[in-house]
């Protein structure tokens, strides 16, 4: 179990970490970095985080949903460790991370909304990425408790990332192990319009054929921006999407009451912006299909979504995904992410792609027997750490019976 007395570590009560640059700053302004495990402080940077996440057009990133996954969906045993960087008086990085101890009882730091957001990345000021990326990596190699593994997932571009870490490694030779995917992309080029007349003139019919039929039950589109409208429809979302997640073999996060509070703190937090939209296809008293979306600069990202398996047959999703896509054009958007995986419909929609990273980092104790798990490479470590996972998935389904 972690001791928030043993983890609590912070500019304020250690030394900050310091490196003098000439690449561009005033050198009477040392960039440090400091270690926040405190939500609290984290408030109060909200508006020059923001910033960067709308700069790099990071929707996921934004502090509003970070912030929001801290308070509501960190697990119980975890602990925030967000590392920011300052440029004198001026926020120039953020890497939002958690720690916590894995079944093998080693310290893990993975980046915050792993297994929720998926796509929460280190942010950096433009221009600033070499000397802000190098201080970050000082931090991480130094913060309490020491890191065993640091796990980055779904980043667009880790290996950057990679080197700043791993110049300021404890190993001289850290050892890693990679995996890509892929995530689909669609870019608008001059509007919803002529995008969609650059589809199959079978994906159009199929999308007319489906508003007729939606229309047929009585059902209207509808773009929710508003908190409350949005908070409102979260149940029948809920329900939607465990009901989605239930026919493809229980695959994705479970939606949960966190999740809907960390959905309604995100929502409140980013009322009036217009960064989150709410698509669905409804009647008075009855949501059939509901898509949630966050976008920042110029991306939106197109995070959960379900319907009733009542309209089924009209295709609801392809029908909803355009409506939300007819909406991000209007509003100024010139990308759509649709995360990854090889979903018919995202296929469909994509006319771009683009790869996400997954960069796990062992750094392992200079004292090997400390743990004996740590004298096995870190590939074997993985294996044996997803074996266990699966086997707990499979007891508590009711798969396989424990001998007693």
């Amino acid at each position: 179990m972690l001791n928030d007395c043993a983890l609590s570590w912070s500019a304020t009560q250690g030394r900050p970490i310091q490196r003098e640059t000439n690449h561009g700053y005033d050198m009477n302004l040392p960039i440090k970095a400091e270690v926040i495990s405190e939500l609290e402080r984290l408030e109060s940077l909200v508006e020059a985080w923001d910033d960067l996440a709308v700069s790099q057009s990071r929707p996921r990133s934004a502090p509003a949903w970070v912030i929001s996954w801290y308070r509501h969906v960190l697990p119980r045993r975890a602990r925030p460790r967000v590392i920011v960087v300052w440029d004198g008086e001026t926020l120039a990085g953020v890497m939002p991370l958690f720690v916590h101890r894995d079944p093998l009882g080693l310290f893990k730091y993975q980046l915050a909304g792993t297994h929720t957001l998926y796509g929460v990345e280190p942010l950096v000021r433009p221009g600033a990425f070499e000397d802000v990326s190098a201080v970050l990596g000082v931090a991480l190699a130094s913060v309490v408790p020491r890191p065993d593994i640091v796990e980055f997932d779904c980043m667009v571009d880790v290996r950057p990332w990679l080197q700043g870490v791993a110049t300021q490694w404890p190993r001289r030779d850290p050892e890693v192990a990679d995996r890509t995917s892929q995530e689909h992309l669609t870019k608008f080029g001059d509007g919803f319009e002529p995008w969609l007349e650059s589809k199959t003139p079978m994906f159009r019919k199929n999308l007319r054929r489906g508003r007729r039929d939606l229309g047929m039950e009585g059902l209207r589109p509808a773009v929710h921006l508003d908190a409350q409208s949005v908070i409102e429809r979260l149940p029948a979302l809920a329900r939607q999407y465990e009901s989605r997640k239930g026919g493809r073999g229980g695959e994705g996060m479970k939606f949960d009451a966190r999740v809907c509070a960390m959905i309604s703190d995100a929502v409140t937090r980013l009322s009036g912006s217009g960064r989150v939209c709410l698509a669905t296809w409804e009647k008075p008293g009855t949501v059939a299909v509901a898509h949630l979306a966050m976008g920042a600069g110029r991306e939106l990202s197109a995070w959960v979504c379900g319907f009733d398996p009542a309209v089924a047959r009209a295709s609801p999703g392809i029908v909803n995904l355009a409506t939300l896509f007819e909406h991000a054009a209007g509003a100024g958007y010139s990308v759509v992410d649709l995360g990854p995986g090889e979903e018919p419909y995202k296929l469909r929609f994509a006319n771009s792609e683009r790869d996400l990273q997954r960069t796990v980092l062992s750094g392992r104790n200079r004292w090997p027997l400390h743990s004996p798990v740590q004298l096995l490479s870190l590939a074997h470590r993985h294996a044996l750490v997803d074996r266990l996972r699966r086997s707990t998935v499979r007891i508590r389904r009711g798969e396989i019976v424990p001998r007693r």
